[in-house]
């Protein structure tokens, strides 16, 4: 990666592997145990999601956006759950290759007792919605939203609202309900 590409969790992951995001100027960033097929499949999820966004300056506010890829070998996030690997935010958003088209269970499932599911790219487009709702500054309309909309509300889920939605319209349920290419 070239200098200044990553300017978050530095000392945590130290990438090996970049792609630019040529459409948008977003950061594509693994460390050492990164697939070379996940560096390309994810900057295309990236760019298939901006596309979706309406108006071009909401569109702009990805440039210099980070995207790091990890493995469960990497250490889990800082300040974090034990053994969170996936997050986003508006400026970056970390995402874990080991619950993206294989047989998986979140490293955080707080189910003990949860078996291993297959896993396609809901994980992925959950998080980088997390990315899109806060660069946009969606959160208090989504919030309102579901207050106001949703019968099974619960505040404390507020914080994953729109990132569960973003899934749904990208088809990328982890229930499979394939709707949209």
């Amino acid at each position: 990666p070239p200098a200044g590409a990553q300017t978050t969790y530095t000392e945590t992951y130290v990438p090996t592997k970049y792609l630019i995001n040529s459409k948008y100027q977003v950061h594509i960033l693994g460390t050492s145990g990164v697939h070379d097929w996940t560096m390309v499949k994810i900057n295309e999820m990236v760019t298939r999601i901006i596309d979706a966004i309406k108006n071009e300056p909401s569109r702009n506010v990805f440039k210099g956006h980070q995207v790091i890829v990890i493995t469960d070998d990497d250490p889990s996030l800082p300040n974090a759950t034990a053994g969170m690997r996936n997050t986003g935010s508006t400026r970056f958003t970390v995402i874990n290759q080991e619950l993206i088209c294989k047989d998986a269970v979140d490293t955080i499932a707080t189910n003990t007792t949860e078996v291993s599911a297959y896993r396609e790219w809901d994980t992925p487009v959950h998080e980088f919605g997390h990315s899109v709702e806060l660069a946009l500054g969606l959160r208090d309309q989504t919030v309102e939203f579901h207050r106001n909309n949703n019968p099974d509300y619960v505040s404390t889920s507020d914080g994953e609202y729109f990132a569960s939605v973003t899934q749904s319209w990208f088809s990328s349920d982890y229930t499979y309900y394939r709707t949209r290419d």
